[in-house]
């Protein structure tokens, strides 16, 4: 199952606040969207057929809105997200998992570009763009200068991976992945839609991603416990996130749970 342009338009607008009467012309941007090739798998779709949105496509839309919110154009902002879609596939499933552990940690794409590649680096002919994801922890971490293990038995490389991650946040875009998550749950909700609809894809974005045990599995004891649980930090204007994010993740548990 998947959802209707009508139903990825209202996600779109509540996630950055559009007003009923703009709705209008917030569908004739996401037309003109769909005439880039954006979200993927929507070109050329019209009349007499309909665009099929999953799971990347919503977040695609959802980063889309967040970017040209902060002034991208939409060409560039399609550039960014095409060209950093592995990592923000990878972060976005490790905030699920995350979220459906309740462990508190919260996700942040740093989107770093450099327009000026074509000048500084040899044999570049197009701007360069970065995508990385950090963690609440680690960016405490680094501000604070502080990172507890780390300092104790390499202080030096602990002072200077905090000053990596100031010297990315100082020229990058961050997004909360987190944020992403909860507006695309609060949105399902009322629609009586159930974000296990996304399940096998995010499974198929897990084993993709999973190379090497880089991230993290589902922790089954605590799906039924601790995240069953739904503590109060967890549950955001009524939306218990923890629950839901187990639903999306129900293919990833089953497979580890017969593999």
């Amino acid at each position: 199952m998947s959802l209707t342009f009508a139903q990825a338009q209202v996600i779109v607008a509540m996630s950055v606040g559009v007003v009923t009467e703009k709705i209008g012309s917030l569908t004739s941007r996401m037309k003109q969207w769909q005439k880039m090739g954006f979200p993927e798998g929507t070109r050329g779709v019209g009349r007499g057929a309909k665009a099929e949105y999953g799971a990347a496509q919503i977040f695609q839309l959802l980063l889309m809105a967040k970017l040209l919110k902060l002034g991208a154009t939409p060409d560039r902002a399609k550039r960014i997200i095409e060209s950093g879609w592995d990592a923000f596939r990878h972060g976005i499933v490790h905030a699920l998992i995350d979220q459906a552990n309740a462990n508190g940690e919260r996700h942040f794409f740093l989107i770093q570009m450099d327009a000026l590649s074509d000048l500084t680096t040899p044999g570049s002919d197009h701007e360069h763009i970065f995508v990385e994801i950090v963690t609440s922890k680690e960016l405490e971490h680094a501000w604070d200068d502080v990172a507890p293990e780390a300092a104790v038995d390499d202080p030096e490389r602990a002072e200077y991976a905090s000053f990596v991650v100031k010297n990315r946040l100082s020229g990058a875009i961050v997004i909360e992945v987190d944020s992403l998550i909860y507006w695309l749950w609060a949105c399902l909700k009322p629609m009586g839609i159930s974000p296990s609809i996304f399940a096998e894809e995010f499974k198929s974005w897990h084993g993709e991603l999973c190379i090497g045990g880089h991230l993290i599995q589902p922790d089954e004891e605590r799906f039924y416990s601790l995240a069953n649980r739904s503590a109060i930090e967890h549950n955001v204007a009524g939306i218990d996130v923890s629950a839901m994010s187990r639903d999306a993740l129900v293919s990833v548990r089953e497979k580890h749970r017969h593999g």
